[in-house]
């Protein structure tokens, strides 16, 4: 099952770095809440906006050090990554950690919450 959770999330992380929102709602929950490395909270709805905007973007996401914890429907992957993300309010170009929580729903795998933190610029 780990397989598929890392599956799921770097079809999720490919669908970002390509601005692909129709891919990327087979794998974000319409309830997903997102804190953002600088503090910003938004639900899915305001991230797909600022994309759409075309002023949110993810220019680079490398990752590695995933870990996986699986307990029945709910899945936590942790990983690090070295990424730059635009922002209305801020650019990120570092290394960062981030926490995605998902859930199974209608037999899927889909994000409801992430958590970034930015480690350096």
């Amino acid at each position: 099952m780990t397989d598929e959770i890392l599956r799921v999330h770097e079809a999720r992380q490919a669908a970002l770095l390509a601005g692909d929102l129709e891919a990327l709602s087979n794998y974000v929950a319409e309830d997903l809440i997102y804190t953002s490395p600088k503090g910003k909270v938004q639900d899915r709805n305001e991230v797909y906006a600022g994309f759409r905007a075309g002023t949110t973007r993810i220019e680079r996401m490398d990752c590695d050090d995933f870990r996986v914890r699986i307990n029945g429907d709910a899945a936590v992957v942790t990983y690090r990554s070295r990424s730059r993300m635009v922002d209305p309010d801020y650019t990120v170009d570092g290394l960062m950690r981030s926490t995605s929580v998902y859930f199974k729903r209608d037999g899927a795998w889909v994000l409801v919450a992430q958590h970034q933190f930015q480690l350096e610029d």
